[in-house]
């Protein structure tokens, strides 16, 4: 499983677009792996998760062959995730394509679905969405995808297992520490997973006070919980994404070794993680 991360920062990028605090300063002054545009994440090349804002420069950057991908995975409704504007423009006259083009699906909640609805006027031909319920289990082109429900500031926001067939992935963005019943699914469904990327909106904090992110204390108290639950792979490796200035400790550049010295893999726009 290779997952290529475009995007890894929170809604307001780092820098932060008005911001003069410390971190979004340095970021400006040292560049490169400091920067970091909206979350988005490529999957084995062929599933997209989320797509944001900045999907478009995403594309540009890296090469992504958007009209090559036909399936869209979004975690929830907030445009740093979710800008299905850009979404418009899959069929004539803003794309030329063959009459007999496979369809793009997106695949999300209701709460994506309506904003899909409400934004999507023209509603391409070849576009359609894809409504899915927590905890079931949906084949999505060659993987088994099972929405989780999230705690973040949406009515219906989803965290994501997925399974390619060799490697299982947990997604955790947005949110906060997953509910009890998110755990009872790992116990029916017996998941083992191979690679955790972890919440990170608010850094190297030991603790914050309210329930829509995490945070390294809280991340490493999660890994411990699902290891003695026997919910991890020998070797399954820790990610921490999805950076917010607001945060301790997000460049790049001042922090990676601190994240591994936990045992986290720290991400930068574009950085691969291969299972």
């Amino acid at each position: 499983m290779k997952i290529r991360y475009l995007g890894t920062a929170a809604a307001e990028g780092a820098p932060a677009l008005f911001c003069t605090c410390a971190q979004c300063m340095q970021a400006r002054a040292t560049g490169g792996r400091d920067i970091r545009s909206r979350s988005q994440t490529l999957l084995n090349d062929d599933l997209i998760i989320d797509f944001s804002a900045d999907a478009y420069w995403h594309g540009l950057r890296y090469g992504i062959e958007y009209y090559n991908i036909h399936d869209y995975l979004i975690t929830h409704v907030h445009s740093d995730h979710y800008y299905p504007m850009d979404l418009d423009n899959v069929d004539r006259p803003y794309a030329k394509n063959p009459e007999d083009w496979p369809p793009f699906i997106v695949h999300g909640s209701i709460d994506d679905e309506n904003e899909f609805m409400r934004v999507v006027r023209r509603r391409p031909e070849h576009l359609v969405f894809h409504a899915m319920d927590a905890y079931k289990t949906y084949e999505i082109g060659r993987y088994r995808v099972t929405p989780l429900r999230a705690r973040h500031g949406s009515e219906n926001p989803f965290h994501y297992v997925i399974e390619d067939g060799e490697k299982t992935l947990l997604y955790l963005h947005d949110g906060g520490e997953p509910f009890d019943e998110t755990f009872e699914c790992f116990r029916k469904k017996g998941f083992r997973f191979d690679v955790i990327s972890y919440d990170f909106t608010e850094g190297l904090m030991e603790s914050i006070d309210y329930y829509g992110h995490m945070c390294m204390g809280q991340n490493k108290a999660l890994r411990a919980r699902l290891q003695t639950e026997g919910f991890l792979n020998e070797g399954c490796i820790s990610v921490a994404n999805h950076f917010s200035h607001g945060g301790k400790c997000i460049n790049w550049e001042e922090s990676h070794e601190l994240y591994e010295k936990e045992g986290f893999i720290m991400t930068y726009d574009g950085c691969e993680v291969e299972v």
